[in-house]
């Protein structure tokens, strides 16, 4: 198994048993329900960082893009 943080591990299992218990708890579908939490997980989080951008970095702009931006730049 590749190495995985644990408490990313717990939260795929506690999915992927959800994803069971919806489909009625038939067995044999396991890794379906494991790939399955991975992806609703994967975009929980995207929808989440899309929904908080004041939570991301923001990216240093570059001296000559400041100063165009602020009208410095040109100015005489």
């Amino acid at each position: 198994m590749p190495n995985i943080n644990p408490m990313l591990h717990e939260e795929i299992e506690k999915r992927a048993y959800e994803i069971y218990l919806r489909r009625g708890g038939e067995d044999g579908r396991d890794l379906d329900d494991w790939f399955a939490a991975e992806q609703e997980l994967a975009q929980d989080r995207s929808h989440a960082a899309d929904s908080h951008p004041s939570e991301r970095q923001e990216q240093p702009q570059p001296m000559v893009q400041r100063l165009v931006r602020s009208g410095v730049a040109g100015a005489r």
